[in-house]
């Protein structure tokens, strides 16, 4: 009986490895060998001091949300508004970012208008509240990081003015300061759509979120106060991570000037040995863009971003390809991504700044000078895998609920003649490596989850991940 038994449990594995394995063989060969590239990455717990944007996500589908207020985009009016002032600047403006997929986050001006669409939103059955802010989402992954291989926790802490809502959701391992505590949650509306999903005539090219809010405390980054006074009190951290710097988007550069002055001087009091890390996000602002490349980005190790925010960089500097950023919305090629990377890093090559984790749904790539850091490929596949994951809520990878839609055959470059030739996608080393003008790259495809769960603070989960693989040499 056992034989039997034995035999036909031979023969349905074999039939899986002949009939399933075949249609999921890329993807298959990727999940392998980014678990391979991540496991033998071995790193200490390290101490994250994290700063200085929190907040309370109210998450919900974008159509339940809009229908509830009773709003609908003007065909004429549809398009990107760099602050929203009105309830129908912002569903103008989701709009325009929904037919294309694309993730977008703005800010609200006027008080009062916000506050009624907050409670609407709120009040909605299939709300959801959850930990939001890039400092408090890089804050939750670090935390928990480690949690289910047992590995020894790292010491966070986060700085930013959390309030009572706020202070239920974070992970019991974050530390956030009494100083920090504060009687009122600031609220960010998270509206979700899913892929082919329809709005009014428009259809979504892929899941994914726009983000809006009245942010008093993060739009004036309050916290940054207490962010100095802890560096000065407690002893130096492994890593430093500023966030929020978007929430400054559309105030006057007087206030900009001012709050990146501060921060400036707080980071020449940081020892060297501090790993610095900036992370960007969505940005409209010229005047902002120059001020934190000029003033702040000197002054950081490290830089995490995506496709909009790297086009936005380089269409503010006219660098290499500045002239594909008037398109907001599609992620360019692999080749236009490492250009732009590669002038980035060139371009501040003289300051501190020695590596670009860059982060899109298709791809990602990690960007550092050599012989600073470990591995970028450790880095570039826990970011991927971070992705992966938690986009389905699938810690297993169940490959079935993955696809992979990246470019079978791609250049390395457009610009820089060793890497323009053409090359396709080898299944058997998905993870490529090249170097280049003294700097090396590491690039992934990334399983692109089919029906994702969550869409909010995958960037911020990805630096992270990569930031846990770093290790400065």
């Amino acid at each position: 009986m056992l034989t039997q038994l034995a035999l036909f449990v031979a023969c349905c594995a074999a039939f899986y490895q002949i009939a399933v394995q075949p249609l999921n063989r890329e993807l298959y060969a990727l999940k392998t060998a980014l678990k391979q590239s991540q496991a033998g990455n071995r790193f200490p717990s390290k101490s994250f001091v994290i700063g200085t944007n929190a907040a309370v996500d109210v998450i919900l589908p974008a159509s339940a949300f809009f229908a509830k207020a009773k709003l609908q985009p003007q065909p004429s009016s549809i398009r990107d508004h760099a602050v929203l002032s009105s309830p129908q600047d912002a569903v103008n403006t989701f709009a325009h970012f929904f037919q294309h997929g694309a993730a977008a986050e703005r800010s609200y001006s006027d008080a009062a208008s916000y506050n009624t669409l907050a409670t609407l939103a709120s009040e909605l059955p299939n709300s959801h509240l959850h930990t939001g802010g890039n400092a408090a989402l890089m804050a939750e992954y670090l935390a928990t990081a480690g949690i289910g291989d047992k590995r020894p926790p790292h010491n966070v802490t986060l700085i930013s003015h959390t309030g009572p809502k706020l202070r239920g959701l974070l992970h019991p391992h974050i530390h956030v300061p009494s100083s920090c505590y504060k009687r009122n949650d600031e609220l960010h509306l998270i509206l979700e759509y899913q892929q082919h999903e329809s709005f009014h005539g428009l259809s979504g090219g892929r899941a994914n979120r726009f983000i809006f809010s009245h942010d008093v405390t993060n739009g004036r980054m309050l916290a940054s106060a207490e962010l100095e006074a802890h560096l000065a009190q407690h002893p130096a951290p492994d890593v430093l991570v500023l966030s929020g710097l978007n929430m400054l988007d559309g105030q006057n550069e007087t206030v900009i000037v001012g709050k990146i002055n501060e921060l400036v001087a707080m980071l020449k009091k940081v020892p060297t040995s501090v790993t610095v890390h900036l992370e960007l996000a969505s940005l409209s602002d010229p005047v902002l863009m120059r001020h934190l490349a000029f003033k702040l980005l000197p002054k950081v190790n490290s830089l995490g971003l995506n496709e909009q925010e790297l086009l936005f960089f380089t269409k503010s500097f006219e660098g290499d390809h500045h002239e594909l950023a008037q398109d907001t919305v599609n992620v360019p090629p692999v080749a236009v991504i490492n250009d732009v990377l590669l002038w980035l890093l060139k371009r501040w090559a003289t300051s501190r700044l020695t590596r670009v984790h860059f982060h899109s749904l298709t791809f990602h790539v990690v960007a550092q000078a050599q012989g600073q850091y470990s591995s970028a490929a450790a880095s570039v596949a826990a970011g991927a895998l971070t992705s992966s994951t938690r986009a389905c809520q699938d810690p297993a990878l169940t490959l079935r609920k993955y696809k992979l839609p990246f470019e079978q055959e791609f250049q390395l470059s457009q610009l820089h003649e060793p890497l323009m030739a053409s090359r396709q996608f080898d299944v058997s080393k998905p993870i490529v490596q090249w170097s280049h003008d003294e700097f090396d790259f590491a690039l992934t495809p990334v399983m692109v989850c089919k029906q994702p769960i969550k869409t909010v603070g995958l960037g911020d989960s990805i630096s992270a991940a990569g930031l846990e693989n770093l290790n400065r040499l």
